[in-house]
């Protein structure tokens, strides 16, 4: 035997050597990684930390907010600079020059472009992913409009942001409006709302932001001690993304070859009733809230001098369920049996009713219940929308631009 031979060493000496071993290979597949990181990710302005990150920040003005120059792990969309939802690689705001037409999305993820809700049934019931940019709103509204323009370009920006309110929406456009010059601001809010406000409105929304944004995964274990790890490590977090994906790749391989096992069975179901309640104070006091914060809005929007819309997002309890798809009917039964809030969707009733009444008097206010009976798969849970549906708004809201405003969307 030789006298070198592993077989007389001390244990320390053997543990010593076996960590830095470990640790030597840990060196190797971080240096692969970051080769792997910067070959996937080149040209998009992103970093190991930025991609090891939360997809949102904490935000002192808004509470949180997309985090900027952020790319989905599929590159199906990227933020820029600002937060907004663009196409990868498009992560800095461009140079406003005379004859363009730029139009500013706000809302929460309905607006941004979000599938199917990943916890619960939803997503089961589907397999319906985030859209890619190209099937948002944002993107079919700029492709429509430059159509429509076409000696002039068109530039829609995708402000919205997951589970925002009007209220931060409002507070995103103040920030943004310091820089950019916008023609349009196109807002879509209502299913985020505080639903059970009372006392000071402005303070208890303020708390229930801060609640919310708390209750974000990456918040709480295991991903609050996994994140530390991987804003510093292009190995670790590569093998949680893709250790992420490749589960929600199975998830819907399984889906489609058990044929949709959840889909049917919620689809047989008989339709529940809907549990609503909009005769609780909180809920008129939610409301009034509401109404107060879209008031102050559109009195900034109007001192600013810019056109604008604020619609009131649809709702998936109030579909008409002659026009369902089998989805739909799946949906709604799993909505109404397991997920359903009697409190926003009296809420949502409430603030239905008020808006028909003030857009008769106000063109800039639109209520979108219209889209309750379109025919064709248009929900993908409670409030989200098939890219079908995207292009339908999209489209509806291009010719209100194109008739600079002066004319008549989402009639009901």
């Amino acid at each position: 035997m030789q006298k070198g031979s592993t077989n007389n060493w001390s244990k320390w000496k053997l543990f010593k050597f076996s960590v830095i071993s470990i640790l030597l290979l840990l060196v190797v597949a971080e240096l692969a990684a970051r080769i792997f990181f910067y070959s996937k990710f080149r040209g998009m302005s992103t970093s190991v930390y930025i991609q090891g990150s939360p997809i949102q920040a904490e935000d002192p003005l808004s509470v949180y907010n997309n985090r900027p120059f952020y790319v989905d792990y599929e590159k199906r969309f990227q933020h820029n600079e600002e937060g907004m939802k663009s196409l990868p690689g498009d992560f800095r705001m461009p140079d406003s020059k005379g004859n363009e037409l730029w139009i500013l999305l706000l809302g929460g993820s309905a607006m941004e472009g979000m599938g199917s809700n990943r916890d619960g049934k939803w997503f089961d019931i589907t397999n319906v992913q985030d859209h890619p940019y190209n099937e948002t709103i944002a993107a079919y509204l700029q492709a429509n409009l430059q159509e429509k323009y076409p000696s002039r370009k068109v530039r829609v920006f995708n402000a919205a942001v997951s589970g925002f309110t009007l209220s931060q929406g409002f507070l995103k456009y103040q920030a943004l409006s310091k820089k950019y010059n916008f023609d349009w601001v196109i807002t879509m809010d209502g299913v985020n709302e505080c639903d059970t406000l009372s006392g000071d409105e402005e303070r208890d929304e303020l708390a229930y932001n801060h609640f919310y944004f708390s209750t974000f995964p990456f918040h709480g274990p295991p991903l609050k001690y996994i994140v530390p790890v991987t804003q510093h490590s292009a190995l670790f977090n590569t093998l949680k993304q893709e250790f992420y994906y490749a589960r929600l790749h199975f998830r819907m391989k399984k889906n489609e070859a058990k044929g949709f096992p959840e889909r049917k069975y919620w689809a047989d179901q008989s339709i529940p009733r809907l549990d609503i309640d909009s005769t609780d104070p909180r809920v008129s006091v939610s409301c009034k809230a509401f109404l107060k914060e879209m008031h102050l809005f559109e009195s900034r929007l109007n001192e600013d001098g810019k056109k604008y819309l604020f619609l009131v997002q649809p709702y998936l309890a109030f579909r008409d369920t002659t026009v369902m798809t089998s989805e739909e009917r799946a949906l709604n039964n799993y909505l109404r049996r397991e997920e359903n809030d009697k409190y926003k969707v009296g809420f949502l009733k409430k603030l239905y009713d008020t808006i028909s009444i003030l857009s008769h008097e106000n063109p800039h206010i639109r209520r979108m219940t219209e889209v309750h009976k379109w025919p064709g798969w248009v929900f993908v849970d409670y409030c989200h929308f098939t890219s079908n549906a995207n292009g339908r708004i999209a489209q509806a809201l291009a010719d209100l631009i194109e008739k600079d405003g002066k004319t008549s969307i989402f009639n009901d």
